[in-house]
């Protein structure tokens, strides 16, 4: 997880990606490893239960694609769209995010 100085580095200097429910910020970390932060504000549904499933949804979408990401800070800042969607609309658009990040990073 980044740190906060880390969040900062990542929205100052990052390459943003925008979809309809995620929009998803990288940042070379100098590392082997890639890292992941992750904002889902009250905005997006005052209701800790949704919002706590899209967090799941974001930490499951990178662990499966992180190799795919060395190197990298990424940050997943959820849209409010992203509330009124079922899981596999999630992980379709996160592994869009990871796909066009790999190929415009590397």
């Amino acid at each position: 997880m980044l740190e906060k100085a880390d969040y900062e580095h990542v929205f100052k200097n990052g390459l943003r990606h925008h979809g309809k429910y995620f929009r998803v910020i990288v940042c070379v970390n100098g590392l082997e490893t890639a890292r992941l932060g992750f904002v889902v504000s009250c905005k997006v549904s005052p209701r800790a239960v949704v919002r706590n499933r899209i967090k799941r949804q974001i930490r499951e979408s990178f662990r499966l694609k992180k190799n795919l990401l060395r190197g990298l800070d990424c940050v997943v800042v959820a849209k409010n769209a992203a509330a009124g969607v079922d899981r596999p609309t999630l992980h379709s658009s996160l592994e869009s995010h990871w796909r066009k990040i790999s190929d415009n990073v590397y």
